[in-house]
């Protein structure tokens, strides 16, 4: 039988703990296992290391708050908790999957008085710039740009023609694509974006797998452009335990809720139905009752990659 290390995450072994922190320890058989992973002793074992990482994590926020206050900074502090990427897991981090897009994100305005408010809200890390200008009260919110906004062009001619600059395309960067939700933070209520745009390229620069996804509250798609790679793996998540057993077990073994093969040979396009499919287990891609709706949600992706100066756009004319 092959064995295979739990990941840490952090902690210290043998329950040790670090300096300062009460660690909080979990029972592998107490944890909760999210749907896109395997119900098996070496994920239980990995989330309850993951899950006591996050409590340290809690710990180091608390900790901060109590700076904030000693400061005398708190009650004018704007303060945003989010992450880069879903857990540290298959599935989830460098994924598109909804592990992978779906991150923690809590904000607290110190002069909003309405607390404790859960949003299913629409939002996207590109709405992160315009909400704190906006919390600082330099938001245009007319041109959904910086108040008294600088001439870049002008800016960068005035210094002279060796000190150009690299901002890539140019064309209709007048305004943030994104947009403050500072004005819905007190209604749990509140849309935000009707339609969100996500893409994943690289993890590191040799893992070349490029996806480009739309995704609203009734259907996701997501095009897998390098369909024909097999998924490339981060190297932490490809040790992973909870990976291996799985793997070591051939490709038609489970893994949440797809085989091992599913989950490394992806087709060109997945489109889920997000009303009665949430855990995207069910491709309705080369379901003919869906074909009009797939052909709408490829035409808004393309719009969205247009749009944001997507290079890979030209994958559709390309291939």
């Amino acid at each position: 039988m092959t064995t295979h290390p739990t990941r840490l995450f952090g902690n210290k072994p043998n329950d040790r703990a670090h300096d300062g922190v009460d660690e909080v320890f979990f029972d592998p058989a107490d944890v909760t296992v999210p749907s896109f992973l395997p119900d098996t002793p070496e994920t239980r074992e990995e989330l309850a290391q993951y899950y006591q990482s996050c409590a340290r994590i809690d710990q180091g926020v608390a900790r901060l708050v109590e700076i904030l206050k000693e400061a005398d900074l708190y009650d004018k502090t704007l303060i945003v908790f989010t992450s880069d990427h879903g857990m540290a897991f298959a599935g989830g981090k460098t994924t598109v999957y909804e592990g992978g897009l779906r991150v923690p994100f809590v904000v607290r305005n110190p002069y909003e008085e309405q607390r404790g408010i859960v949003s299913n809200a629409m939002i996207s890390h590109i709405d992160i710039t315009p909400s704190l200008l906006d919390f600082a009260g330099g938001l245009d919110h007319d041109t959904n740009a910086p108040k008294d906004m600088l001439d870049a062009d002008a800016y960068w001619q005035e210094r002279g023609e060796n000190l150009r600059e690299n901002r890539g395309p140019r064309k209709g960067i007048n305004a943030y694509h994104g947009k403050s939700w500072i004005p819905i933070l007190s209604d749990a209520d509140a849309t935000h974006h009707e339609t969100i745009f996500a893409s994943h390229t690289f993890h590191e620069i040799q893992m070349y797998y490029p996806m480009r996804v739309v995704r609203d509250d009734n259907y996701k798609l997501i095009w897998n452009i390098a369909h024909g790679l097999p998924y490339p793996f981060a190297s932490d998540l490809w040790a992973a335990s909870s990976w291996q057993a799985q793997f070591h077990q051939g490709e038609d073994a489970p893994y949440g809720e797809k085989t091992v093969g599913e989950y490394i040979h992806r087709p060109a396009f997945e489109l889920y139905d997000m009303r009665t499919d949430p855990n995207e287990r069910t491709n309705l891609v080369e379901d003919s009752q869906h074909a009009e709706v797939l052909e709408t949600y490829k035409a808004k992706l393309k719009e969205f990659q247009t749009r944001y100066n997507d290079p890979w756009v030209m994958k559709w004319d390309y291939e």
